[in-house]
């Protein structure tokens, strides 16, 4: 079983920095996302997308946009800003024992010239040392865990 932990994001439309933590109560396992019209709960939604599958699983909300997720403070202003989703999850082990703890980092630049556009989604995909709680980029034999 995956449980998602924290969702950390910088820069992501409306948000600047947002941390949200997801419910680890086994007796209330679900974290309720709720307000107002207009008030960033799509948006989370799809920040929690882009950190997970990457540009290609958003969809356009206008087709001219080349920048589905640039800070809506920048929209029309030029210069390059990146954009970051951490997300904090964690894989129950078949044979038992402590869950492993995982992390994703996606980040991107956008710039607002045509001449700059949009750099290529970079992902990392590392997992928490048992030892001292440290996260290391994950390798094929952690990655089959999964």
């Amino acid at each position: 079983m995956i449980r998602f932990l924290n969702l950390r994001l910088k820069n992501f439309l409306l948000f600047e920095d947002l941390e949200i933590e997801f419910s680890k109560d086994p007796n209330r396992p679900v974290t309720v996302i709720r307000g107002e019209n207009e008030t960033g709960k799509t948006t989370v939604f799809r920040a929690f997308q882009w950190a997970i599958f990457g540009k290609e699983s958003l969809q356009q909300l206008d087709p001219e946009e080349a920048h589905p997720f640039r800070p809506v403070w920048l929209l029309g202003e030029p210069g390059p800003e990146t954009t970051e989703a951490t997300l904090l999850f964690e894989v129950e082990r078949d044979e038992g024992g402590l869950p492993m703890r995982w992390q994703v980092v996606r980040k991107a630049i956008t710039d607002y010239s045509p001449e700059s556009g949009y750099t290529d989604d970079e992902i990392e995909l590392s997992i928490q040392n048992e030892i001292d709680g440290t996260f290391q980029p994950a390798n094929k034999n952690n990655i089959d865990i999964i």
